[in-house]
């Protein structure tokens, strides 16, 4: 239901100045059916250009775009599903001149990845069967998304809602049924190319479709509540003020607007450019009737500019982009394609909506990247048309989508705090394997793409040069732990029938490489003997419960047919998880316009309160908290029940709503108090990782780290001793921060508080003494730190002149330049609890010793201030406590402000988050601190540059006992 450009290779040769013209074919009315579409591209004699002559430019602002009409829906499950007309027509031809430019040569692909990577990779956790082809319908254009407890397809021409079970909720229907009653176009017609996307930030759905004749509509719907069966909010949008039809729309969610991308043709016939457009999302949200709708238009001047479409960017995750970041749109140029592009490259476009000015709003060419290897999307075993790939017990080959100069579905963006990355990737030729020319996937992550956009790493993803199995029609997205996974079709002529695919790589795994073996969501049992379509897109997604596990929604064929396609649903987890179980808890509420939060009018939301939890199975004190995001779960690690020797716990505790579990994993030792712990992930899984500790028998320290990983509930020793542990002092303050775990001071136990600062790297695991030293020369223990951004943040500490003494001392780590900074103090001298980052604040809760404190500090990096919030509805020092930095804060346990210890546990809850913005930007009121460095010593020497000082890694010792004072016990 498109118009399609392709190609030829053949030997047919004109030049510019003998007309040529790249043939496009325009859908109307409904999709293609049951029709195998041959292309052309008139090959042109190749030149070498020698640089890129890519222009930067302004596309066209064409204002704002006028709906036609809204109306609020009755719930959908209220609704009847309308029945899927059976296509009758085929496309309509028609020709759109595009005049081509010089194209390059042939070049090896160098990134080329021969054979699947040799790690195994998990198996799907699910795997279910969507909708099969009930309009006989080709391409399917199959994708979907996934909620905290539902998936929702969309294909060509119908949608289905599922629980994350695989049970029909609704459907599957005619995609037009969600906007019956509504009128008009978007009514009437049910003319595919669907989106579905999860908005995660608002915890809403948006599903959408163009319609083929005119006045061009593109047809919103964005539910009001989490509840994809519920109510809708309906928009009818004039694409090209009705004028042009918008082919190939694409859709990005950011927190100031829901991007969409088009491929405009005037009067449904004349290709003019892609079309950009930003709909307001805070207007959305709450069912502004006319949201403002800013359009864009980038005419093909280049052709080779815009090529076949742009994809705008999707935010996955809850960490939003940088205050004031544009959203990204991404194209792929190649010399080898049809559109005359000078060289190999990506290019970056940025979108600019500003929601007070409409017309200031910009969306601009801002860069052209060189793709690192070149890459060739044309497949000469096509021979000009789309009969590309092969299939088992036919002669028929299905579209290989190559010929389109353009990425892939989605473009995925996540901002990982100390990095921004985008993905995304094209069915490409490989080169030539046991039967031929083999199709492959070329994937790209760019980085840095507001201030200097870069590709970090590529690959071409072709096995099939070794063992002939076409892999194409990818999509591809990154998990918070920085996993990367690829799904796509699969097809050989012999024995893969369709099939649905996936690989992917951990973080900090060789470049450019899918380093895990091949999974399968589905081994096709048929081939599709009627049609050449396959596609033309498909989709991968992020569970938002766990934020880990990938979701992907594809086609296959069942049994052989003209065009009995099906999709095929599954998920995955490529560190192993079992999945997250749905939860009926909603998701915060965040709406980003201008770079401020901006709260729905239509209702108040639910203010934070302080609650009581399930108490812990046992008093206790000195455990640290820890939140794991991989399931959810917040887990009280080591501590004791007494301050009498042998009192200390044995196993983790982990807290499930309104429940306690104690585990099945023993520590190590007995040295479990006071320890500095983290989640850390290394090849891909994370743990939680804790160093040193002491015991209340020997007044002793350890130098012992183990790491715990809560899915499997296995407690495993690291072969790193935590250097000082070996010395009889305790970690200070800790904090993770680009995946390394930093501590900062310490306490050598009733002796003094200490001031280095130690760097701890999980994969291969190693400890790093910086050269920066705290500023307080009498050194700091017991000390509340966190990460927000890219500095560790501290407030408050222990000086140790003979008794433990709080102070109010507080400063600003950088670990990427190993400097220190003074910020302003916090307002009360305080110790021995945690410091967090919620909602990128520090948040200092309690503590003080020896009396406990109820008090809630709050320290704001942007301003450089302190301010006192709601307190503690218990005074506690030495609790466990963490917090998942936007909806709950966590504490257990510790001592009250009698002494006691005790089990009782409270939890600050937001059933909206307060988070509004990205990671604050610090500014220059911090008072400027000399940065101190360590003094040089016989057992570790200073150097005059800032090289970190490595420690060797040897056998943690044997505590030995010494001298000890009075308490505190450590």
């Amino acid at each position: 239901m498109k118009k399609k450009s392709a190609s030829k290779s053949a030997p047919a040769r004109r030049s510019l100045s003998e007309g040529g013209f790249f043939k496009l074919r325009i859908a109307v009315g409904v999709l293609l059916c049951f029709a195998a579409i041959a292309f052309v591209v008139f090959a042109q004699p190749r030149s070498v250009q020698s640089g890129n002559s890519q222009p930067i430019f302004q596309a066209q602002y064409r204002g704002v775009s006028q709906v036609v009409h809204f109306d609020i829906s009755p719930p959908l499950r209220d609704m009847k599903p309308l029945a899927w007309p059976q296509c009758t027509k085929s496309e309509n031809e028609e020709q759109g001149p595009i005049p081509l430019g010089p194209v390059g040569p042939v070049l090896p692909d160098k990134a080329v990845q021969r054979v699947p990577g040799k790690i195994a990779i998990p198996g799907p956790i699910i795997s279910f069967d969507g909708n099969s082809n009930l309009c006989g319908c080709s391409p399917p254009d199959p994708n979907g998304a996934v909620g905290p407890n539902h998936v929702v397809t969309m294909a060509n021409l119908h949608f289905q809602i599922f629980n994350k079970s695989g049970t029909s909720l609704f459907g599957p229907a005619a995609n037009n049924t969600l906007w019956s009653g509504f009128g008009g176009g978007c009514q009437t017609s049910n003319s595919g190319d669907p989106v579905v996307l999860y908005d995660q930030l608002a915890d809403r759905w948006l599903l959408s479709q163009f319609t083929a004749s005119a006045p061009y509509l593109q047809c919103v719907a964005l539910s009001q509540t989490n509840d994809p069966t519920g109510a809708y909010y309906r928009w009818a949008i004039l694409v090209g003020g009705g004028a042009n039809f918008g082919d190939y729309p694409k859709a990005g969610m950011w927190p100031d607007a829901y991007y969409f991308s088009t491929r405009e043709f005037a009067g449904g016939s004349t290709f003019v450019g892609v079309g950009a457009y930003a709909l307001d999302r805070c207007q959305a949200l709450v069912g502004n009737p006319n949201p403002t709708i800013v359009s864009f238009l980038a005419p093909p001047n280049p052709a080779y500019v815009v090529g076949d479409g742009l994809l705008p960017s999707d935010l996955d995750g809850k960490t939003l982009p940088p205050a004031g970041s544009p959203n990204y749109f991404v194209g792929s140029e190649d010399n080898n394609g049809p559109y005359g592009a000078p060289a190999d490259a990506l290019t970056v476009w940025k979108f600019h909506y500003d929601p007070m000015i409409p017309a200031n709003s910009t969306f601009m060419l801002t860069n052209t990247l060189p793709t690192l290897q070149p890459f060739n999307s044309i497949l000469a075993l096509c021979g000009g048309t789309r009969a590309c790939i092969p299939q088992p017990g036919t002669s028929n080959r299905i579209d290989h989508l190559g010929y389109r100069q353009r990425p892939l579905f989605r473009l995925a963006y996540r901002n990982f705090g100390n990095h921004e990355s985008l993905v995304t990737n094209q069915s490409v030729s490989a080169g030539t394997g046991p039967n031929g020319e083999v199709s492959g996937i070329r994937w790209w992550e760019l980085r840095s793409p507001n201030s200097s956009p870069v590709i970090f790493q590529e690959g071409t993803y072709a096995p099939g040069l070794t063992d002939g199995i076409h892999r194409w029609m990818g999509s591809i997205a990154m998990n918070s732990l920085g996993d990367m996974a690829l799904s796509y079709s699969a097809s050989d002529g012999t024995t893969t029938f369709p099939s649905v695919y996936y690989t992917g790589r951990h973080a900090g795994d060789p470049p450019g490489q899918m380093t895990l073996g091949e999974g399968s969501v589905m081994n096709g049992t048929g081939s599709q003997t009627g049609s050449n379509r396959w596609g033309d897109y498909t989709s991968i997604d992020i569970d938002p419960l766990d934020d880990t596990t990938f979701w992907v929604v594809n086609e296959y064929v069942p049994t052989t047919s003209s065009i009995g396609w099906r999709l095929r649903i599954g998920a995955f987890n490529l560190a192993g998880a079992p999945g997250p179980s749905p939860t009926a808890t909603p998701t915060p509420f965040a709406c980003v316009q201008g770079g401020s939060p901006s709260p729905t009018p239509t209702a108040t939301p639910a203010q934070c309160t302080w609650g009581p939890g399930a108490a812990l199975p046992s008093v206790g004190t000195r455990m640290v908290g820890v939140y794991f995001p991989a399931n959810g779960k917040f887990y009280a690690m080591g501590g004791r029940s007494s301050d009498v020797a042998g009192s200390e716990f044995v196993h983790p505790f982990e807290y499930t709503p309104n429940s306690w579990v104690t585990k099945s994993a023993s520590y190590p030792d007995t040295f479990v108090n006071n320890m500095a712990c983290g989640v850390l992930t290394e090849s891909g899984i994370p743990y939680i990782y804790c160093a040193g500790g002491s015991e209340v028998a020997s007044q002793m320290t350890t130098s012992r780290v183990f790491r715990y990983n809560p899915i499997t509930d296995v407690i495993g020793t690291v072969p790193a001793p935590f250097p000082p542990g070996a010395a009889n002092t305790l970690p200070g303050g800790f904090s993770v921060f680009n995946n390394k775990l930093y501590t900062l001071g310490g306490f050598n136990v009733n002796v003094a508080a200490t001031r280095e600062i130690y760097e701890f790297t999980p994969g291969p695991a190693a400890w790093v003494l910086k050269n920066t030293l705290l500023p307080d020369t009498n050194g700091l223990a017991y000390i509340p730190t966190a990460t927000i951004g890219n500095f560790i943040y501290t407030g408050g500490g222990a000086e140790y002149p003979g008794t433990l003494t709080d102070t109010t001392n507080s400063y600003r780590y950088d670990p990427t330049a190993d400097s220190i900074t003074t910020i302003a103090s916090i307002p009360r001298a305080t110790s021995n609890t945690r410091g967090l980052n919620f909602c990128n604040k520090l948040y200092v809760l309690g503590g003080q010793f020896p009396t406990p404190s109820s008090e809630v500090d709050i320290y704001d990096p942007a301003a450089n201030t302190w301010t006192v919030g709601a307190p503690m509805p218990d005074a506690r020092r030495n609790s466990a406590m963490d917090t998942d930095g936007t909806n709950r804060v966590w504490f257990a346990g510790g001592y009250d402000g009698g002494g006691a210890i005790v089990a009782s546990m409270y939890i600050f809850n937001c059933p909206v988050s307060p988070c509004g913005g990205a990671s604050p930007t610090p500014t220059a009121t911090a008072t400027a601190t000399a940065t101190a460095t360590r003094t040089p010593t016989p057992t570790a020497t200073s150097t005059a540059t800032p090289t970190p000082t490595p420690i060797v890694v040897r056998p943690s010792p044997t505590p030995r006992p010494r001298p000890t004072s009075p308490p505190p016990r450590p």
